[in-house]
């Protein structure tokens, strides 16, 4: 079961605040923001359409824009099923490596927390079929996809 979190105002005025700390100075990386437009009972929704849930708060360091960070990823579709199995990741968050909505999914996040996000089509693989080495289609074009993320250090 998932934890509940409750945001007020200042709180969410903290989501935005967390993408600007102490970024490291690199012209390659673009600033990323978690902006909270509204939550739905334990579910964050931002601005760009990305939802996601805190399940763990944690108490570490705060992940932001262009400082990498480790996590523990997990990608699954609505239905549950996986197409991603657990690893480990070292990304900056800003450098564009991985999907937008992953990348905009860990802002704000603090490490020993983890939070499942919920990412539409237009910040994940978009309208295109995304397939395997042999040509099987893995993760269908226009699906929203899950990725359950731990935050496990900034760099």
């Amino acid at each position: 079961m998932f934890k509940r979190m409750l945001l007020s105002t200042g709180a969410g005025a903290a989501l935005v605040l967390a993408a600007c700390e102490n970024p490291v100075e690199r012209p390659d990386c673009t600033p990323m923001f978690n902006t909270l437009k509204e939550t739905r009972g334990d579910t964050v929704v931002t601005t760009t359409g990305l939802r996601y849930i805190e399940t763990t708060a944690g108490t570490g360091e705060t992940v932001v824009s262009c400082r990498g960070a480790a996590v523990s990823l997990r990608g699954t579709f609505l239905d549950g099923s996986e197409f991603q199995p657990s690893v480990g990741y070292r990304f900056t968050p800003g450098l564009h490596q991985l999907v937008a909505g992953f990348e905009q999914g860990v802002i704000g996040m603090r490490v020993g927390g983890t939070r499942r996000v919920i990412v539409p089509p237009e910040l994940a693989y978009g309208t295109v079929d995304v397939k395997d080495n042999a040509g099987k289609v893995v993760i269908p074009a226009n699906s929203t996809v899950v990725f359950d993320i731990g935050a496990l250090a900034v760099e």
